[in-house]
């Protein structure tokens, strides 16, 4: 049957750790051949966790053989499943992360540590242990620029949409401004050259 095919070709694909050699017809997956395949395309083989039962029962030893072989087949196949997340919005938590990782250092170090007006915040050294486990020191001012930086960075991808396309219609002026400059003239989807 197509679906047979398509858990056979799944099973090869995974087996193969998805490698990819040209010529070879097996990795291609049948997901076309039927439309319950075609339907079943994403949880086959694609993003997601799919979960597969065999019943088997003592009755028909061909059918249970067979059943056991279908289950083996589906047993090999590996999906690798991946959280669907918005570019903005994980950008967004990664950099808050980011922000939070300086203030816990900040917050938890002791006062006279963090304030001292004898001296500069360049001879200042703040160790910190980073996410993966390594110790790391780095002067007070390097960990205050890169504090700063990412609070620049969090206010723009703050920004409400008609906010950036305000800033984006303005470049748009100032591009249209440099073209004229140039003797090119763009007026609603129409381009024209002239003399300046």
């Amino acid at each position: 049957t197509t679906f047979g095919k398509v858990i056979s070709s799944l099973a090869l694909v995974s087996q193969d750790g998805g490698k990819k050699k040209k010529g070879k017809a097996e990795e291609f997956v049948p997901y076309r051949d039927s439309v319950l395949t075609w339907l079943l395309k994403d949880t086959l083989g694609g993003n997601s966790k799919t979960a597969m039962i065999a019943a088997i029962s003592p009755a028909g030893y061909e059918e249970t053989l067979s059943t056991l072989r279908y289950a083996d087949q589906v047993k090999k196949i590996k999906s690798k499943v991946v959280v669907n997340e918005d570019p903005d919005a994980k950008l967004v938590r990664e950099l808050k992360e980011e922000l939070e990782l300086p203030r816990a250092r900040v917050a938890t170090s002791s006062r006279e540590d963090t304030i001292n007006p004898h001296i500069l915040p360049e001879k200042q050294k703040v160790t910190f242990k980073t996410k993966d486990g390594k110790i790391k020191t780095v002067s007070k001012a390097d960990l205050q620029q890169q504090m700063e930086t990412s609070e620049k960075l969090m206010q723009i991808l703050n920004d409400t949409w008609e906010q950036r396309m305000s800033r984006k219609q303005e470049v748009q002026k100032e591009r249209e401004k440099a073209l004229e400059e140039l003797g090119i003239m763009v007026e609603k989807n129409l381009v024209g050259v002239h003399t300046p």
